[in-house]
């Protein structure tokens, strides 16, 4: 059945409400692959619904390129018409954003489609912040999609906030796991690098910040200090990333965040690359991947990491 525009949304699911339902034979026909033709789709819809709580028919079109966009409709009508998600309005455009509901909890607790499940309800929507947490949503499907199986895992920015404390407690917008390629480099004595040929293998963490609106210079400067306590706290911890992605709406966000940073000992001691965020949403793995000296390579390499050493090589 196509999903209609315009029905009425109905009142939310608490969580609680949801614990109380029996999850039927007719929902768990929805995620097996004896009970429906494309149960792959509502799983990997009800991944996203668990990671960012919220989203809108326009990020899964994006998400499933290539699918018929009635498709994919069809698909969340599924799971709107089991009041595994709902809907609220969005006063934006799309008018109707969804939302994972008490019993799309459930069922992801049940099916084990996610470690993490958002705290999002609609009383937390806040229309100042929906254009980031979209074009959020936006970036991870680009990881996904170019990364593949380097990708190895992907969390959230409300997982982060309720895993750190102390001097990490503003935390960045994600943390990606890579199986990453690490190049051996040296430092030249002009400031130029040496790239011996020798190549290592293992698993990194990525940090990711998501800028999207212009800030005053005494802003930047506080993100820079927040951000290099950021990761001096988790280099205590022995959980420092080998790269921070910074990924910016126009070259002017861009320049700002470089100024503050390049100085910083975050710059010295992992990779610091800036990616233009309307280019990456539309040519993806070809994008464009800026590092803070002016250096250029494409997305689809970002799981390159630089590793430096003293000495000979």
């Amino acid at each position: 059945m196509l999903l209609k525009v315009g029905f009425v949304a109905r009142s939310p699911r608490t969580h609680r409400e949801g614990k109380n339902m029996k999850i039927d034979s007719r929902i768990i026909a929805l995620f097996t692959e004896g009970g429906a033709k494309h149960y792959k789709i509502h799983i990997e819809m009800m991944k996203l619904f668990s990671m960012f709580g919220y989203l809108s028919s326009e990020e899964l079109k994006y998400h499933f390129k290539g699918y018929k966009y009635v498709f994919l409709m069809n698909r969340l009508y599924n799971l709107y018409k089991y009041r595994i998600v709902d809907k609220f309005l969005s006063l934006s455009i799309p008018k109707y954003f969804y939302y994972i509901t008490g019993l799309g909890r459930d069922v992801v607790e049940y099916f084990q489609i996610s470690d993490f499940i958002s705290n999002f309800y609609p009383a937390h929507y806040s229309l100042a912040n929906s254009y980031h947490h979209r074009k959020m949503i936006n970036v991870y499907s680009v990881f996904k999609r170019v990364l593949v199986d380097l990708m190895k895992g992907w969390t959230v920015e409300e997982m982060l906030k309720r895993e750190e404390t102390g001097a990490g407690a503003k935390v960045f917008d994600a943390e990606v796991f890579v199986s990453a390629v690490v190049k051996i480099c040296k430092k030249l004595e002009d400031g130029s690098e040496y790239d011996s040929g020798q190549r290592k293998y293992r698993d990194v963490r990525m940090m990711i910040e998501l800028e999207t609106s212009l800030k005053t210079p005494r802003r930047y400067e506080k993100l820079a200090n927040v951000l290099t306590d950021f990761h001096m706290h988790r280099k205590r911890l022995g959980r420092e990333a080998a790269k921070y992605i910074f990924i910016c709406k126009g070259e002017t966000i861009k320049d700002r965040i470089r100024r503050h940073l390049v100085n910083r000992i975050i710059s010295r001691e992992a990779e610091i690359v800036f990616i233009d965020l309307d280019e990456l949403i539309e040519k993806e793995g070809e994008a464009i991947v800026e590092d803070i000296r002016g250096e250029r390579s494409k997305f689809k390499e970002i799981y390159i990491i630089k590793e430096y050493v003293e000495g000979m090589l």
